[in-house]
């Protein structure tokens, strides 16, 4: 007998027409907005009796409406089991398109002839055909639905819809491999599909009045139709409260004076920015959105209260702060002069007692500042369990390349470590980069495809500062790039995943990238994928990046 492997509670509440949804990071959605409601408890139990008559062998419930016919031109990169499939000819768009009700997608070539689509009350679940039919019914790779009210949040669900009156539309993915995984060619197959299902979504439409699409894209997307308690904000950072506030001004095509809002949501899909910041009405915005504005701002407030640190204090000030939590006050003052000789000195002083700071010498065998910041220094609180509170210096850098000191007190002064770039709000395009657990996040350049900033991150270990291999790096959202052609990307990081293309338009943004090899690229359209880059040359295309996107730059 064939190995099952079924996701009962994924594949159960498909049938049964339910699910829910992401988050910040990212995604938020409305996974955050909701709570447990009774239908989620009449749609639990239908899946525990669903999975009670499968465990029982009884005859499954589901109608099987049938298979989407055709064959397929295998030609991405890396499928090699597609090899030996008959069939070469490209299938049209009317053969991949599907629609049910309300929903339509389009899906990709390789899927034609290889689902099975299974229609329930409030929408529709897709199977891989292979597993369907040869392993009881498995293999499922995603579906939709609709309801009236918000459900729990569980991974795997994303709303990716909202209409004024209140419908929300979401997306069920696996949260594990339900397909045949003895076959190794069904199980490559499987795989390939569940890659894909990001281009499945981005092709949904719904044909209902007042519909808003994307909303994966908000962190709340539903802040205009439901209200947000007080309890869904617990726990969140003032960056994602901030975030979750100016959405609401950004769905009715406010412009912002803040650049990393602005191009924050520039690159939103649903966003279509026309109105200046003084231009705005308040009257655009309906009840449920003011008091949810209301909300949040008290959210900002509570955690400003629980959270008050980072404190900047001007050269001329003299803080005072207890370092070192012994209940006592410190005294803190920095200075910065330059003496005849040309020479600059920094100097810290703590309880009276000086300390020349820019020389990093005599702490550790460090470059010393090169272009320190003279008019302030900050307070941090790095990791708020510990009591301990840290002294920041800052210097500008040469080329645009600045960094935070850091420094502690305890009867002398230690110096603990630095992070490339300034984490402080002020100085950070808005952005407060630490989280209060001892991790700290700022932007600094970097050379891929074109000179940006992206995001480092350190971690304060209980005595010194590390950076952190991450592995990947978010883009500060910066300014559109015009896709000149259409471009071959990848699914996933990985030269053997599923292909999509990226259609040629006007406005693409970088996401991210591991800072050798791969960049995440976005387009306004809602397309996104893994472009693999090598010696500058756009892979896929065989191109200097520079044919392919407009006005890409590098410093110095």
């Amino acid at each position: 007998m064939k190995k099952k492997t079924v996701l009962f509670l994924a594949i159960g509440l498909l049938l049964t027409g339910c699910g829910t949804e992401d988050a910040l990071s990212r995604q938020a959605g409305s996974s955050r907005e909701t709570e447990e409601m009774s239908e989620a408890e009449t749609i639990l139990d239908s899946v525990r009796e669903e999975t009670a008559e499968q465990e029982a062998g009884r005859e499954e419930s589901g109608e099987v409406k049938g298979a989407i016919k055709g064959e397929v031109k295998g030609k991405a990169e890396g499928e090699a089991v597609r090899e030996a499939e008959e069939g070469s000819r490209e299938t049209s768009l009317e053969e991949r398109q599907y629609t049910w009700q309300e929903y339509t997608i389009i899906l990709p070539e390789e899927w034609v002839g290889r689902c099975v689509m299974e229609e329930h009350e409030s929408g529709f679940s897709i199977y891989q055909q292979a597993s369907y039919e040869s392993n009881d019914r498995t293999g499922f790779v995603c579906g939709f639905f609709r309801t009236q009210e918000p459900v729990e949040y569980d991974h795997g669900k994303l709303i990716v819809a909202y209409t004024e009156d209140g419908t929300l539309y979401y997306l069920v993915q696996p949260t594990d491999v339900p397909c045949d995984t003895e076959d190794e060619k069904i199980a490559g197959e499987y795989i390939r599909m569940c890659q894909q299902v990001p281009q499945v979504k981005t092709s949904l439409q719904i044909a209902a009045p007042g519909v808003h699409g994307y909303a994966d894209e908000y962190l709340f997307s539903t802040s205009s139709v439901f209200g947000l308690a007080p309890a869904m904000l617990e726990g969140l950072s003032d960056n994602t409260l901030w975030i979750a506030k100016n959405e609401i001004y950004a769905r009715h095509g406010r412009q912002f004076s803040n650049s990393y809002l602005q191009q924050y949501f520039n690159r939103c899909t649903w966003y279509k920015g026309e109105i200046p910041p003084q231009e705005f009405q308040e009257s655009a915005l309906c009840e449920t959105e003011k008091e949810n504005l209301q909300i949040l701002a008290a959210a900002e407030k509570e955690y400003d209260r629980q959270h008050p640190y980072p404190k900047k204090y001007q050269a001329s000030e003299t803080a005072s702060e207890d370092l070192d939590g012994d209940g006592t006050a410190d005294t803190v003052s920095y200075q910065v002069a330059e003496q005849e000789n040309g020479e600059i000195l920094c100097v810290l002083t703590v309880n009276g007692e000086s300390c020349i700071v820019n020389d990093l010498s005599h702490f550790l065998s460090e470059q010393g500042m090169t272009n320190p910041t003279v008019g302030c220094f900050y307070i941090t609180d790095i990791l708020e369990t510990d009591g301990i509170l840290e002294i920041a210096v800052l210097d500008e850098g040469p080329s645009e390349d600045p960094v935070t000191y850091f420094f502690q007190y305890n009867g002398t002064l230690t110096y603990i470590g630095q992070i490339a770039g300034f984490p402080f709000e002020d100085m950070n395009w808005g952005i407060n980069g630490f989280n209060g657990y001892g991790g700290i996040t700022a932007y600094s350049q970097a050379d891929m495809l074109e000179t940006a900033f992206v995001q480092n991150s350190c971690w304060y270990d209980g005595s010194r500062i590390v950076s952190l291999d991450q592995g990947w790096y978010d883009y500060l959202p910066s300014s559109a790039h015009k896709l000149y052609e259409d471009l071959p990307v990848y699914c996933e990081m990985d030269e053997t995943s599923a292909m999509t293309v990226l259609p040629a338009q006007e406005e693409v943004y970088f996401l991210g990238t591991d800072l050798r090899s791969w960049v995440l690229v976005k387009g306004k359209d809602g397309n996104q994928g893994y472009l693999f880059v090598e010696d500058g040359n756009v892979m896929g295309l065989d191109k200097p990046a520079e044919e392919v996107f407009s006005g890409l730059q590098f410093s110095g």
